[in-house]
């Protein structure tokens, strides 16, 4: 059995702390595109659940290796937990930080040119 990832994590948290999920909203904001981003089958064996819809997120590329749908694995985990409100990057072309250099820094495009930089922030509050 896989272990627990970030967002399963989260929301055992949630029920702990007596919350119920379907207040949750998501926003996935901009990521590497499924057309830039390549792994080894070893990631794909790491997300792989058996389910069509994971499955369907791994492309086959060249050598063995695959494309894979980050943003798509998010949305398909969510909706796993029950997270119905699912919001932002969409997998399509203008979300990709790869692709998309007028507004989005990529480590893996910009590193040899600008050097390690970049930045990046994740958010996470709660009304009440």
């Amino acid at each position: 059995s896989k272990g627990l990832g970030v967002l399963e994590c989260l929301y055992a948290d949630i029920q702990r702390a007596g919350g119920d999920v379907s207040d949750v909203m998501a926003w996935l904001g901009p990521c590497i595109g499924p057309q830039a981003f390549e792994v080894g089958p070893e990631v794909r064996a790491a997300f792989d659940d058996g389910s069509p819809e994971v499955q369907a997120l791994f492309q086959p590329a060249a050598e063995g290796k695959f494309m894979a749908d980050l943003a798509g694995l998010a949305r398909v985990r969510l909706q796993a937990l029950g997270v119905t409100r699912v919001f932002g990057n969409s997998s399509s072309l203008p979300w990709c930080t790869v692709s998309n250099s007028a507004l989005f820094f990529s480590h893996r495009r910009d590193s040899r040119s600008l050097g390690q930089s970049g930045r990046m922030a994740a958010c996470i509050w709660l009304d009440r």
